[in-house]
């Protein structure tokens, strides 16, 4: 590259003063909608679980300066199985723009690999790449629930020619009421391939597929009859390593020198550790390139038009040789190369051209969707320029700079990422000792100031965890300051990125240059666009809204409706509301956090409506996306180590205390013995399931309020530990249907509604059930009095030919039956959405030790968790918990945002050694 001539540097200059004094002294405007967009963060304390655990989880709402959001006071979090099924869902009450909670994991949750989605109301106009997204991974409790996996005795035969992959496949873990042929989806690297598998005698289907040699990847999904969805990806062979080229400004320009990004990547979707050369079409080698550890690096080029360029790997980190080429972008005949870099505590550009002499040019510079500088300067007479910004004038994180020709046309662009550290927070932890004996306590300070020392205001979370368990995945996964500057700008995966904000680490700042021009050379989430009218509105607080419509079709909006809300729960509410013109009416809910019913009437004297339609708003779930290729990741030593501790805990805990109870498994409780259910009681049994109706409706689903979709999808066979489904079968006995009753596999279920029975004719009505009308449902398992109600209910049948059988019992408010269940004309009992439970972190207390205390070990990872404490009026925290009994290192991980948007990421490391008892 040319030397900039001295025109260009006074033309440098001149530029920096007008900068300084002209352009950050107005306000900055919007070049992208999605700087309106909420930013989303969720700490949780670990990305290893075994079943039976709980994931507890911080949330961060801010906007784009990191500022609380005034857009959203309720965040949405899911908890989404492999199965791509919404599992668990939370709603968050988001305070300052913090909010916490929890995911309990049942012992018979399905492992496999989970996706934790955070999403508000507010961020569904801007789509998924706003969304919060992080992939964790449940374990089973012990070795001997590994037998249980859907894929099990997976065998990779090699031959000549092909591959062939077998496997035994068990849908029934999956959907315990599917029977006949499975349909699975195959694809291989890329191609897809369907086949219909026919069931062994033991209900498992064996699954042979031939596939090309040297494949790489093979998804394989499984789809039952009853549509429920398991997907699995294999690496079955070394597979292709895919090398990417990335000019730095966009193109290679004929005559000018140019920085190109690269980046390799395996099968399994990471970076692989390569060298190699670029050469051009006579094989001449013209440069070696040599990535980082996870595939990434640069090299320069003098590229020419009359020639291509290739590059070819010529060694991978396992010494495998790949005969491939890869070809790098063609080269133009005109254009411009721009070269960005930082030096000391300014940004640097260089741009050189071609067919651009003395040209007038616009120069934009822009972060997260706002711009700071929008300029036209002049090319020198070489068609070149250099120019100088100072950082500071700057936010911390990601910058866009683009070039573009007099016609605003895009010529160039350029993400840079801009270190400000005066836009962060600075933490210092200290503890009352240093080293401390095992159960000992600890009490721990965190001071946070700015970067020049001044006090600061901020919500501050505290994570201590035993570093040898899980300090290296600590080190492998985002963190508040990766994730707020990079990871929710940047689409797409991000290995390791905590590592580039690791002091530690010397080269972060080159590999953080190189993911600017790697993985963010097409994809940073603030690009230029126009979204049409935002759909979804600001969400500050829960609310209630619908529509009222009447008349003779039922359905005409009706306004002047005057309807009285109340709440049936320990947090009342009372308001009244008038619909609109449109037949609408909205109101805002108090913040409950144990679920509530409301009770709507009308009330006004002067409605001229005897009845109306009452239909409530429900908030649109967005659609999953699970990124099925993170299923291949192999368990590192790491991993392996974490998930036997794990285990080994899990173990410990159940047989040292006789009070914990398996969390899938329902217990009757202390209720109200009533003269129907007394009478119920004594003509069928004592129920061995009990569920009461606020229960019910807590597990209420967003798109179906009846009771079949709830117990369907809420309360699955294997919680209940029962032979109860709820679905349509065919009767072996005359052609006849008799729903919900399961006759395959020697089991049914009969219906009590009341204590009445159900007829076979009104079947139909009871997953119609609305379950505000639910008092309690119960089943009654192996009922004396079952063969005497089905020949009553099944005469041609003429004896019972089942050998397990039950009653589903339910009770509701009207109490007259399956009949019975009407609402009175104007009045609405509906279940409104409630904020999830919060629960405060369990830890022991070892005040005075006795010996008798020894017997039952202490193993936790998770030491302590404090998820959001604000600081006192000196800027401190502090907080003090009782050690383990694991020795070594526990690494403190703080983590602090303040109110005005700085941001801070801090780890601190003690010791405990043996006590001598």
């Amino acid at each position: 590259m040319q030397k900039p001539s001295t025109t260009a540097y006074h033309l440098s200059v001149l530029l920096l003063l007008f900068v300084s004094s002209n352009l950050f002294s107005h306000q900055n405007h919007l070049t992208s909608d999605a700087a309106l967009a909420d930013k989303i963060y969720i700490q949780t304390d670990g990305q290893v679980y075994t079943q039976g655990q709980t994931i507890w989880f911080k949330a961060i709402v801010v906007n784009t300066d990191h500022l609380p959001s005034a857009n959203s006071g309720v965040l949405y979090v899911d908890l989404i199985s492999p199965t791509e099924e919404i599992v668990q869902s939370k709603i968050i009450d988001v305070i300052g723009g913090n909010g916490t909670g929890f995911f309990e994991l049942f012992k018979n949750t399905p492992p496999g690999l989970y996706l934790i989605r955070g999403y508000t109301e507010w961020n569904k106009n801007f789509g998924e790449g706003h969304f919060y997204k992080e992939y964790i991974r449940i374990y089973p409790k012990n070795q001997e629930s590994i037998k249980k996996q859907l894929i099990q005795n997976v065998v990779l035969e090699k031959n000549t020619d092909t591959d062939i992959f077998k496997a035994q496949l068990v849908p029934l873990q999956l959907d315990s009421l599917h029977k006949g042929s499975l349909a699975v989806h195959l694809t291989v690297d890329g191609i897809k391939d369907s086949t219909t598998l026919k069931p062994t005698r033991d209900d498992t289907y064996q699954l042979e597929y031939e596939m090309p040699k040297e494949s790489g990847l093979l998804s394989v999904k499984l789809t039952t009859e009853n549509g429920k969805i398991y997907s699995q990806t294999f690496q079955v062979g070394e597979g292709d390593i895919d090398l990417q080229f990335f000019p730095e400004s966009g193109d290679l320009v004929d005559g000018l020198s140019s920085k190109v990004g690269f980046k390799a990547i395996g099968p399994d979707g990471k970076g692989v550790e390569v060298e190699g050369q670029i050469m051009d079409e006579e094989r001449n080698v013209i440069t070696e390139f040599k990535s980082n550890a996870l595939g990434m690096g640069y090299f320069l080029i003098m590229a020419s038009k009359n020639q291509k360029y290739y590059g070819k790997i010529s060694k991978l980190i396992n010494n495998k040789f790949v005969d491939a080429l890869y070809p790098l972008s063609a080269v133009k005949d005109n254009g411009a190369v721009m070269s960005v870099r930082k030096k000391e505590t300014n940004i640097e550009l260089r741009i050189n051209t071609v067919g651009m002499k003395s040209d007038s040019v616009a120069l934009d510079i822009e972060s997260r969707g706002i711009n700071y500088i929008n300029t036209k300067v002049k090319l020198n007479e070489d068609g070149q320029l250099f120019l100088t910004i100072p950082e500071v004038e700057l936010p911390d994180g990601i910058v866009s700079i683009v070039l573009k020709d007099n016609n605003r046309v895009p010529m160039a662009q350029r993400l840079l990422f801009n270190e400000a550290l005066n836009g962060r927070l600075k933490i210092t932890v200290s503890t009352d000792k240093q080293t401390y004996a095992q159960r000992d306590r600890s009490r721990l300070k965190a001071k946070i100031e700015d970067n020049s020392g001044g006090l600061m205001e901020a919500n501050v979370s505290v994570m201590v965890i035993n570093k040898n368990e899980m300090g290296q995945i600590q080190q492998n996964r985002h963190n508040l300051l990766s994730y707020m500057l990079v990871g929710s700008e940047l689409t797409g995966h991000i290995e390791n990125p905590a590592a580039y904000f690791n002091a530690d680490n010397n080269d972060r700042f080159s590999d953080l240059d190189v993911l600017m021009l790697t993985q963010g050379w097409s994809t940073y989430n603030y690009k230029p666009m126009q979204l049409p009218p935002l759909k979804f509105q600001p969400e500050n607080s829960l609310k209630i809204s619908g529509t009222i419509t009447g008349g003779l079709g039922r359905n005409k909006p009706l306004e002047g409706i005057q309807l009285t809300l109340t709440t049936l729960s320990d947090s009342p509410f009372f308001d009244m509301v008038e619909s609109d013109s449109l037949g609408r009416f909205s109101t805002s809910l108090p913040n409950t956090y144990d679920g509530a019913t409301m009770v709507i009437m009308k009330t006004g004297k002067k409605d001229k409506a005897k009845t109306f339609n009452l239909d409530l708003d429900q908030n649109t779930i967005p659609s999953v996306r699970f990124e099925h290729k993170r299923e291949i990741e192999k368990v590192d030593s790491v991993v392996y180590q974490l998930l036997v501790k794990h285990q080994e805990r899990t173990m410990i805990e159940y047989a040292f205390d006789s009070t914990l109870r398996d969390l899938g498994e329902f217990v009757i409780e202390d209720y109200y013995m009533s003269p129907l259910r007394e009478e119920v009681i004594k003509k069928h049994g004592k129920p061995d399931v009990f569920v009461d109706g606020d229960e019910l409706r807590q597990k209420k689903l967003k798109w179906s309020d009846r009771f079949g979709s709830v117990i369907k999808y809420r309360y699955s066979p294997e919680m209940f530990h029962t032979e109860f489904h709820i679905t349509p079968a065919e009767s072996p006995y005359k052609g006849k249907a008799l729903d919900f009753i399961r006759t395959a596999g020697e089991e049914a279920t009969l219906y009590l509604v009341d204590g009445i029975l159900v007829l076979p004719i009104d079947y139909d009505l009871v997953p119609n059930i609305p379950i505000s009308e639910v008092k309690s449902f119960e089943i009654i398992r192996q009922p004396g009095s079952f063969t005497k109600s089905l020949l009553e209910l099944f005469p041609y049948v003429f004896k019972n030919p089942y050998k397990i059988y039950s009653y589903l019992s339910i009770y509701t408010y009207a109490g007259l039956g399956i009949n019975g269940v009407t609402k009175a004309k104007g009045i609405y009992k509906e279940e409104v959405p409630t904020f999830s439970p919060q629960r405060e972190f369990y830890v022991p207390k070892y005040e005075v030790l006795t010996n008798e205390d020894w017997i039952r070990p202490d193993y936790r990872a998770l030491v302590h968790w404090v998820p959001s404490q604000n600081t006192d009026v000196l800027g401190e925290v502090e907080t003090a918990f009782y050690n383990a009994d694991k020795l070594g290192e526990m690494m403190v991980v703080v983590e602090a945002i303040s109110l005005d948007g700085r941001i801070g990421y801090q780890e601190y490391t003690y010791e405990v050694e043996k006590r001598n008892r």
